[in-house]
């Protein structure tokens, strides 16, 4: 190639518009009022987990969380709590996404949230996609190809999204449900 064709190329792709578009969908505070409409507080909740807690959130999983500390919100009417939410952002291909994963007290998904979206629209997960997470309540349920259909031309999407789904159940549970209860 030649030096003028290999400039000419260079221009080319330099002003060619991007097929990547990020897109920002809620706040941080959109996303929590989302998360727990009929709620009259929302509580944000610092998790350190220990070494043990790691390994049963590898076993039951699959996956170990990225990090010990875990921040969550906690919905509550009166003084009930109505559910939590872990908000976490992760790269799908090269880009970044932040979805909400919204469990239910007992530490089911009750709603999976995308608040943003860098890579290219057309790989981000729709929500017709997103709604087959609800009331999965086991990690296993979650394993895409087996519960959990697959996106066409999206495949590193919906893997990315299957695993955070299985980590913010299996985390909910390990680290907030179960040891409010005493086991």
């Amino acid at each position: 190639m030649s030096t003028l064709t290999g400039t000419l190329a260079l221009v080319a792709l330099l002003t060619l518009p991007s097929s990547a578009s990020a897109k920002i969908y809620h706040s941080k505070q959109g996303a929590l009022k989302l998360a727990f409409p009929r709620a009259t507080r929302i509580a944000s909740k610092n998790i350190f987990l220990n070494g043990a807690d790691v390994a049963r959130i590898k076993k039951l999983c699959g996956e170990a969380p990225a990090s010990k500390l875990i921040r969550t919100y906690v919905g509550f009417n009166g003084k009930t709590i109505t559910g939590y939410a872990l908000i976490e952002t992760f790269v799908v291909r090269t880009l970044p996404a932040t979805m909400m994963f919204v469990l239910d007290p007992k530490g089911s998904i009750s709603a999976i949230h995308v608040l943003a979206f860098h890579e290219p629209l057309e790989y981000q997960p729709p929500k017709r996609w997103l709604a087959q997470f609800k009331k999965k309540n086991k990690p296993a349920q979650t394993v895409l190809g087996r519960h959990v259909a697959g996106i066409a031309g999206s495949t590193l999407s919906a893997q990315a999204v299957s695993k955070r789904a299985r980590l913010a159940m299996t985390i909910t549970r390990v680290a907030i449900v179960e040891k409010s209860s005493g086991k």
